[in-house]
């Protein structure tokens, strides 16, 4: 399958999952992957779909299959690491989720960062990547719902009203902000 051919067939599938046939556009995306297995865009869009679709062993396949086509793939790289903290492999999630940010720092990714953090009980790390979501999405509501603060917010002499979160181990001050 030419590369033009490759791209025709993804478009169809994009069309077909918009259109709530999943199965049939990942069939699709199988046929492409099958033709091009070097097509980095065609693995990852699998991926997703697996991952949607709670294939989570097949989407980390596909989305190993979309790096080694594309090392530098960011994008391919935290939807690894959602695919592996879904499996329940946290550190290894924590390997991938490092490697997309190191790649492409956004808020998003340090926001599943700090949740795979927090999930290993490092809580200091998890607060730290939440502040990096803010310093880089001042209004991003997940960071802010999780606990994050701007450092200046931080008022020590609140320190003593603040209770840790059970999820995160964040402090949270008792109106749920910190």
């Amino acid at each position: 399958m030419k590369e033009r051919n490759a791209d025709e067939v993804i478009e169809e599938a994009r069309t077909t999952e918009a259109d709530g046939r999943t199965q049939e556009a990942i069939r699709l995306l199988e046929s492409v992957v099958r033709q091009a297995p070097l097509h980095a865009g065609a693995w990852a869009f699998l991926a997703d779909l697996y991952a949607g679709e709670e294939q989570f062993a097949a989407a980390e396949e596909a989305f190993n299959r979309a790096i080694a086509a594309k090392p530098d793939y960011a994008a391919a790289y935290s939807g690894l690491g959602r695919s592996l903290a879904a499996l329940g492999r946290n550190r290894d999630a924590l390997s991938a989720f490092e490697a997309s940010i190191r790649l492409h720092p956004t808020a998003s990714r340090y926001v599943l960062l700090a949740d795979v953090q927090g999930s290993l009980e490092a809580n200091s790390a998890a607060e730290q990547s939440l502040r990096r979501a803010l310093e880089l999405e001042p209004d991003n509501e997940e960071a802010m719902l999780k606990g994050a603060h701007a450092p200046q917010e931080c008022d020590e002499d609140r320190s003593a009203e603040l209770d840790h979160s059970p999820r995160t181990g964040i402090r949270v001050g008792p109106n749920g902000k910190t």
